[in-house]
């Protein structure tokens, strides 16, 4: 890298040596990239006598001795303070005229610093490096520093990228700032968030816990973030997935729009902002109200995302547990009610069966009564009378008639629980048969006796 910066003759007039030549033994004069020129001159045409300095810085930063002695008599400062601009720096070339670059300048320089050394210079924040400059190609002065953080394009040239602009250096500090809030705040914001986009993108910025919005501001933050999982920013989404699930809201990636639904407030603070700005979870509400479905509420109250959701977890737990525990009771009475009516339905229907039973037994005795009613004689009329017994012929009385005979055991013929009724009959027409056998032979013998009796009369 480059720096530009004017450069003066120290005020006592000193100088290396004095020499006829006026080249000063460089073999160039006084001209651009001249190793030493010479600030004056003594004595008339034959005999003049040049006073020569040197002006010439190796790599190191050191002068170099080119004719004379080894000793500085080159300042940074008008009025004589400091030593050769380029000491310290690097290499240095000469700019004889000084023009509007050094302004009222002796003379200018081009400073080659290398990288390397440039961190070191920044921190030590010299009154060499804070005060030493030159104007740019716009008139404006930039000193050493300004150069070195910014760069700067000069009338003699560009200084080349400064350090704070190099994607590498953003997170870097220079003094109590980082190089970001230094160009946000010496260039513009734009500039400093356009750099910081291109520094996250690099393997150590993805690290960086200043470009954790950045990692997780695109739409696929989700897949990066899984692939990535050493990205910043990525630890606390994939967390804040993983507090979702093990909360029990299984089906949540399907609501976030942007990592500030997972993690909130991941873009603010101290990061480095994407070209649009991260807005808040607009599926807040969804969230939460998938969450106020969810029977475990109070699960959820150590996740990171609900906090937004005004949601009093052990209140509302509380209230659940409370709906939950009147729910059963009331299903208890329900299922004890719906028993106890199945119960009264089966006695009223066992009941009703017996009665039925009851009601057919007796409609059967009765129809079995009537038919055997129905079956039995009827019993002879009560104004007849029974026959007179006739006497034999012996004067004994006669046999009684089959039907005032005793009943026989086992009970009458209209009793029950007796001999059939058929039965009965045929004995009692049997019983007249032999009756009347009886008579018709005690009639004969009678009617015998009576003629023999004539007879002997």
């Amino acid at each position: 890298m480059y720096v530009y910066t004017s450069g003066w003759y120290e005020p006592a007039g000193n100088r290396n040596t004095d020499t006829a030549d006026a080249n000063c033994a460089s073999g160039s004069g006084n001209v651009n990239g001249s190793r030493a020129i010479y600030r004056r001159h003594k004595g008339d045409r034959r005999r003049k006598k040049f006073h020569c300095v040197n002006v010439k810085t190796n790599s190191s930063g050191r002068l170099e001795r080119t004719i004379g002695n080894s000793n500085d008599y080159v300042r940074w400062d008008r009025g004589g303070q400091g030593h050769h601009p380029c000491k310290n720096l690097g290499t240095s070339y000469l700019y004889t005229t000084s023009g509007s670059t050094f302004s009222g300048a002796n003379f200018g320089f081009r400073c080659t610093v290398p990288d390397s050394r440039i961190p070191g210079l920044l921190r030590g924040n010299s009154n060499h490096v804070n005060s030493a400059g030159a104007n740019d190609s716009r008139n404006v002065r930039k000193t050493i520093k300004d150069q070195l953080l910014f760069g700067a394009r000069m009338r003699e040239g560009s200084t080349g990228t400064g350090y704070c602009l190099r994607k590498e250096n953003l997170a870097k500090k220079i003094g109590n700032e980082t190089c970001f809030q230094l160009v946000s705040r010496r260039i513009n914001e734009a500039t400093a968030n356009q750099k910081a986009r291109e520094y996250c993108a690099t393997k150590a910025g993805r690290k960086d816990p200043k470009c954790k919005c950045l990692n997780v501001a695109g739409s696929t933050f989700l897949r990066d973030c899984k692939a990535n999982p050493s990205w910043a920013g990525c630890n606390e989404v994939n967390a804040g997935i993983k507090s979702f699930e093990n909360a029990g809201l299984k089906s949540a990636t399907g609501l976030f729009g942007n990592a500030d639904c997972i993690v909130p407030g991941i873009c603010s603070g101290n990061v480095y902002k994407p070209l649009s700005n991260v807005p808040a979870c607009a599926n807040k509400t969804a969230i939460c109200n998938q969450v106020m479905k969810l029977e475990n509420v109070k699960s959820f109250a150590g996740v990171k995302a609900t906090q937004g959701c005004n949601i009093n977890f052990e209140a509302e737990q509380n209230k659940r547990d409370r709906e939950k525990r009147e729910a059963a009771a009331a299903a208890k009475r329900k299922r004890d009610a719906a028993a106890a009516a199945a119960a009264k339905r089966k006695r009223d229907a066992d009941a009703a069966a017996k009665r039925k039973r009851d009601a057919d037994a007796a409609a059967k005795r009765k129809r079995d009564a009537a038919a055997k009613k129905k079956k039995t004689p009827a019993p002879a009329p009560a104004s007849k009378k029974a026959p007179a017994t006739s006497r034999t012929p012996s004067g004994s009385p006669a046999p009684a008639t089959a039907s005032a005979a005793a009943p026989a055991t086992g009970g009458g013929l209209a009793k029950p629980g007796g001999m059939s009724q058929n039965t009965k009959i045929a004995i009692g027409v049997g019983g007249v048969v032999v009756l009347c056998c009886c008579l018709l032979l005690m009639m004969m013998m009678m009617g015998g006796g009576g003629g023999g009796g004539r007879r002997r009369r």
